[in-house]
């Protein structure tokens, strides 16, 4: 005879079990696209975060993996105060077995942080760090690319360079194009800031050809301009009028104004060089441009080669000191705790 009370205990076990197995898997499946999303749209990884209701009350591995998401998706939205908290939530978790397995993309990620917050040296520690923990050839081209940017930002322009053709024949090797035209893209900016101009049309026109072919077009404007600007450093007045118009064209269809900023810039030192007048307003207006120019960097640039030709007086905006950051484990990244014992 079969018990009636053990029927009806399957009966009220079997639905909660369901439900709870379902909620979990649309947990992950949120992470997963949320994940995939941070190569397209990070704002939208963001977004689909917020799905996922009660997160202290999910699995160990599932905070880690959030809080590891957060952090890279607002790496490309640049907050800063994100990233640090949900790094500061990450590495209380150290001796997880899933917080080894993705240690490299957490130092990596730390390093990132770091580099945008102006402590270079630290981000190169933790990027050495990352690249102690991984034989993946994708994650170590990133990190390498990451490396490099650090150490052009800190003005060691050799080592820069350096860094970047290791990592252009990471990208070669695994046949990324989208990562070899990135790449060429920060060899031409390096070349710029060493004042190696012909290097630097080299490097931006195969960075432009690969981001053309790849469809990245924030990345194809951004080569484009840069193009534009070392052809009017070489007087090339040919190749200028030439890539002009499809440059302007692109670069009207984009939101960042950092861009339509440094155009303007590079157009009307075009234009003088080819005997057209400056007015009053059209002063007023390359000195509010200015303004708008993503980083100091780009300031510095605009008032060494063009500003002069346009005699606009110019003053770069102060040096930002250094923020303090509260972050107790710098001392883990910098002596790399984590190191395999050989």
């Amino acid at each position: 005879m079969i018990n009636i009370n053990y029927v009806l205990l399957i009966f009220i076990i079997l639905p909660f079990t369901s439900n709870t197995s379902t909620s979990h898997n649309g947990t992950i499946e949120i992470l997963q696209e949320a994940e995939d999303y941070l190569k397209i749209k990070s704002s939208h990884s963001l977004k689909l975060l917020e799905q996922i209701k009660n997160l202290p009350q999910q699995s160990d591995k599932v905070i880690i993996r959030w809080h590891i998401i957060r952090a890279r998706a607002s790496v490309a939205t640049n907050d800063l105060s994100i990233i640090e908290e949900s790094i500061k939530r990450i590495l209380t978790f150290q001796e997880h077995p899933y917080f080894i397995q993705r240690l490299p993309t957490i130092l990596w990620t730390i390093g990132i942080y770091l580099r945008k917050s102006g402590y270079f040296n630290q981000a190169d520690a933790s990027f050495s760090c990352a690249l102690q923990f991984t034989d993946n050839d994708r994650l170590r081209l990133f990190i390498t690319n990451s490396q490099g940017l650090s150490a052009r930002h800190s003005g060691q322009y050799a080592r820069a360079k350096k860094l970047y053709m290791e990592a252009i024949q990471l990208a070669k090797k695994l046949r990324f194009e989208r990562m070899i035209a990135n790449i060429e893209n920060n060899l031409g900016s390096v070349a710029v800031d060493s004042g190696q101009f012909v290097q630097a049309e080299q490097h931006y026109r195969k960075a432009y050809a690969g981001f053309q072919k790849s469809g990245r077009r924030s990345s194809h404007i951004t080569a484009g301009i840069n193009l534009l600007f070392v052809f009017l450093l070489q007087k090339q007045e040919l190749n200028y009028q030439r890539l002009y118009s499809p440059i302007a064209a692109l670069t009207e269809t984009s939101p960042d104004k950092s861009k339509h900023a440094f155009l303007f810039w590079i157009n009307w030192a075009f234009k003088a060089k080819m005997g057209e007048k400056i007015d009053d307003k059209t002063r007023e207006q390359l000195q509010d441009s200015f303004i708008k120019l993503e980083s100091r960097k780009l300031q510095y640039l605009i008032k060494k080669h063009l500003a002069q030709r346009l005699s606009i007086s110019l003053t770069l905006a102060a040096e930002t000191a250094l923020k303090p950051i509260d972050l107790p484990w710098l001392p883990d990244i910098l002596k790399c705790k984590w190191k395999p014992k050989n």
